[in-house]
């Protein structure tokens, strides 16, 4: 049985809409016929175009390997507040390596 790694750099980037968005890279390899993992992420940048960013947590890797049930999977967080404070939006982008592909995902 062959067993090859294909390692990958990638930049991770989420944006909601107009006026936050956050980014960050992560390292990741694919495993043929094994478990994909994350190796790394790193450079979060958070930004408000109107308003300002709070709660700010830098990207972190929350499962480092795939298994039979879960993929891999990094995230980083933070909070959008208008200017005056009268909205606020909680965000995740939530990055995700699993059966030799990724994805990524926007929670707000």
């Amino acid at each position: 049985m062959w067993l090859w790694l294909l390692y990958v750099t990638r930049e991770v980037a989420g944006f909601s809409s107009f006026p936050t968005n956050a980014e960050y890279m992560a390292t990741y390899t694919y495993v043929n016929q094994g478990y994909d993992m994350i190796e790394s992420v790193y450079n979060t940048l958070f930004r408000a175009g109107a308003g300002s960013v709070t709660d700010k947590q830098n990207a972190v890797v929350s499962q480092r390997v795939e298994n039979s049930s879960k993929w891999a999977r990094a995230y980083c967080s933070w909070t959008w507040v208008s200017y005056g404070g009268a909205f606020s939006y909680d965000h995740v982008l939530r990055f995700f390596v699993g059966k030799d592909t990724y994805s990524v995902s926007l929670v707000y």
